[in-house]
């Protein structure tokens, strides 16, 4: 049985159930790739039997194999390159795996009428030969012919065409005449569809939408996947957000920070992650998200939070606008890349440039002014001596007599901090270092309403370094944590042991350092006291890196503040060198 499509390319072809066809009966999308079948439905309909049922044979794979479904092609047309091309292409292919294109009939005429469907210009008298058949037919979007590779026979004839292939199931006309439908019907056998240009673009298209969106779907899936698994790999926060500042996606490494998972945090504001103290403070020039809102430009700017350790980190905020085909912000990509450390190498190189000028500019000035500062305490104390004084005038000169030795004082300071400190290695006793110093700084403390706390491990290795300095050290630690709690609080001395150093900590419950303050506190005269020169944290800070160890601060405004010494453990090697000095922490005196 044949089917006899009705002329007109808007009607679309009726079918039998001895061919097996049938015309879409959803429109494409992909609400329609996943379909729900009612019960006791006409098995003809059934999407096992359907070849025009897009969705389920890509997901069903459960499904019986297909029956072979040859499919040949008459003439030429409009219809000629969409349908030759969607029949060849790969993901059409992988979708109908059981439809062939196994022949091609092609008349004398359709060959004269491939010039104009392969844009060649017909050949003029006297002119150029005309281009060779094959390449006209490769340029018009047919497929190569025998004995090529994959190639599809041709015909001139349609009786030739059914003679030589028996089990063809369709035939498409795509003349846009419809020339060869006459010849077709009189020569098809039962069972074959004959379908017209019109026709066939119709189903042609509505199956290939249809069909072909799972597979774009899969495609789609494949490539979001792989773009989330880049995304992930990043180290850094990211955040794609709507044009009101809504997270509508991150990465997993904030999932990692925050905790949660994607559907705790999509919807809420990107605000929310880290507090509007982090994102939007005007201190640090505002909002990059509502920068890039309103100028439609990429925004960057350095935001800084203190975690709950108490320690400062450094993020830069870049922001990147997403636009549409016409040019309108969508949405906003923002990325939070934490610098802490190369923030903390930038630091501490420029702090290293500039001790270097202050060491030369200190030393100096020490000297030069020391020479009249001399000479200015030494006629103060003969005015001091000198009985013509009355009592006013000899309480003035007692006044320049202190302030030039308290200027004498700082002055040493100054060169101590210049001179290279050159500490001797040895061995110390990190915890008969805390309890001689606690010893000697804690007279006065019950005045103060200060209670000590000592938190001494009691296995931990000796340090390698030089401990008359080391104490000097945590003298002024101690001295600072004093000062930081004028209305009394709680001082903690405690040692430990980390993987690669051992370290002796100064932690009191004062005011805490505020976080723009934490880069400063150690450099050489800044000072939040009154009368400090600024002078004890940078040398002490200077005498541990010269023993190899480092300084780390944590503080918090209103909770207090931590001050660490890590230095490098003694190991268990031959001993190279005598100890550095005999005082008291080191083995001089042992236990």
């Amino acid at each position: 049985m044949t089917t006899q499509p009705p002329s007109g390319p808007s009607v679309p072809p009726a079918t039998t159930p001895e061919s097996g066809d049938a015309s879409p009966r959803r429109s494409a999308g992909c609400p329609a790739c996943t379909p729900v079948h009612a019960p006791g439905r006409n098995p003809a309909h059934d999407p096992a039997h359907d070849p025009g049922h897009a969705g389920q044979a890509l997901t069903d794979a459960s499904a019986a194999p297909r029956r072979p479904f040859p499919v040949a092609l008459a003439g030429v047309g409009r219809a000629l390159r969409p349908v030759a091309g969607l029949l060849q292409r790969p993901d059409f292919l992988l979708g109908f795996p059981w439809v062939h294109l196994t022949g091609m009939l092609l008349t004398p005429q359709d060959h004269d009428d491939l010039a104009q469907h392969a844009c060649q210009p017909l050949s003029a008298p006297g002119g150029p030969p005309p281009p060779d058949p094959a390449a006209l037919e490769a340029r018009a979007g047919l497929p190569p012919a025998p004995p090529a590779p994959g190639g599809v026979p041709r015909f001139a004839a349609a009786a030739d065409l059914f003679a030589a292939q028996p089990g063809l199931r369709m035939v498409i006309d795509l003349t846009d005449d419809g020339r060869h439908m006459a010849e077709l019907r009189v020569a098809a056998p039962a069972g074959v569809s004959l379908l017209d240009a019109g026709g066939a673009l119709w189903v042609w298209e509505m199956l290939a939408s249809e069909k072909l969106c799972s597979t774009c779907n899969l495609h789609l899936r494949e490539a979001r996947d792989l773009f989330a698994t880049l995304i992930d790999q990043v180290d850094e926060d990211i955040l794609l957000l709507d044009t009101e500042g809504r997270i509508v996606d991150l990465n997993r490494n904030i999932l990692q920070r925050k905790g949660g998972t994607k559907d705790d945090w999509i919807g809420t504001c990107c605000w929310q992650l880290d507090g509007a103290s982090f994102c939007c403070p005007p201190e640090h020039g505002g909002c990059t998200f509502r920068e890039t809102v309103s100028t439609g430009h990429k925004a960057e700017r350095i935001h800084t939070r203190v975690n709950d350790d108490g320690r400062v980190q450094y993020f830069r905020v870049y922001t990147y606008p997403v636009t549409d085909d016409a040019g309108r912000l969508t949405r906003v990509i923002e990325m939070r890349r934490d610098i802490t450390n190369r923030t903390n190498m930038e630091i501490r190189l420029q702090q290293a440039e500039k001790m270097a000028a202050i060491g030369e500019l200190s030393t100096y000035v020490a000297h030069e002014i020391r020479n009249p500062l001399f000479a200015i305490g030494g006629f103060a104390n003969s005015l001091l001596r000198s009985p013509s004084l009355d009592e006013a005038a000899r309480g003035k000169v007692q006044v320049i007599l202190e302030e030039s030795r308290r200027l004498d004082t700082i002055l040493k300071s100054i060169l101590n901090f210049a001179r290279p400190t050159s500490p001797r290695t040895g061995e110390v006793d990190l915890n008969l270092l805390a309890r001689q110093t606690m010893e000697l700084m804690s007279l006065g403390f019950d005045q103060r309403r200060i209670t000590v706390d000592m938190q001494l491990a009691p296995d931990i290795p000796k340090a390698h370094g030089d401990g008359e300095m080391l104490k000097q050290c945590l003298i002024n630690l101690v001295k600072n944590a004093q000062e930081a709690m004028p209305e009394g609080g709680r001082l903690t001395v405690r040692t430990g042991m980390n993987q690669q150093h051992v370290h002796i900590a100064v932690a009191d419950t004062g005011v805490g350092i505020p976080p723009e303050l934490h880069d400063k506190i150690f450099s050489p005269f800044f000072s939040t006291k009154e009368k400090g020169a600024g002078i004890g944290l940078a040398m002490s800070r200077k005498i541990i890196e010269e023993m190899g160890g480092r300084v780390d601060l944590q503080s918090q405004v209103g909770k207090g503040t931590t001050i660490t010494l890590h230095l490098l453990p003694l190991l268990a090697v031959p001993r190279t060198t005598e100890p550095a000095r005999d005082d008291p922490a080191g083995d001089g005196m042992k236990g």
